[in-house]
């Protein structure tokens, strides 16, 4: 399963994404939300997930600087940004810092499911990347295989990255 952080200032948005998204379905699990950029700094580095869904526009810390500050620490989720200002300047920023997805509010299930899929399809490319590069380093080092399962540190959580790709 893909670790997933929620960060939304406004309740019940959070709160439906929490528990209204069929995240197993998506092959995800929540692992913490937080009602600012502040507390989805703690929560993040805590956690270590795999992907957040944050807002731009909250109180304390917004979404940008969030992520500004988690790249500063070297955490390298992926980032989809969920805001109901289509303000260039916003989306500019978080194209600079890497995030995977941009989407404005009020949005279709579908669209947070596609945006989710595309996520998950090259978290499952990074692994697959990282264990075939392992995978073949160490058959050249020592002639053994390991066949297709994660080694070390990985984003699919140890299952057959055959599986996931």
């Amino acid at each position: 399963m893909i670790k997933l952080v929620v960060v939304e200032d406004e309740a019940l948005v959070r709160q439906g994404l929490v528990l209204a998204v069929d995240w197993a379905a998506l092959d995800c699990v929540v692992v913490g939300e937080a009602a600012n950029g502040e507390e989805g700094l703690e929560v993040i580095l805590r956690a270590q997930p795999d992907f957040v869904l944050t807002d731009v526009r909250m109180p304390r810390l917004d979404g940008i600087g969030m992520i500004r500050q988690l790249r500063a620490e070297g955490c390298r989720a992926e980032f989809i940004i969920l805001t109901a200002y289509s303000d260039f300047e916003y989306a500019h920023s978080a194209v600079r810092l890497g995030v995977a997805d941009f989407l404005l509010k009020p949005f279709a299930d579908r669209e947070l499911n596609a945006a989710v899929g595309r996520v998950r399809d090259r978290l499952w490319v990074a692994c697959r990347r990282r264990v075939d590069g392992a995978r073949d380093g160490l058959r050249r080092r020592s002639g053994y295989d390991p066949g297709g399962v994660c080694v070390g540190e990985n984003r699919c959580r140890g299952r057959a990255c055959s599986d996931a790709a």
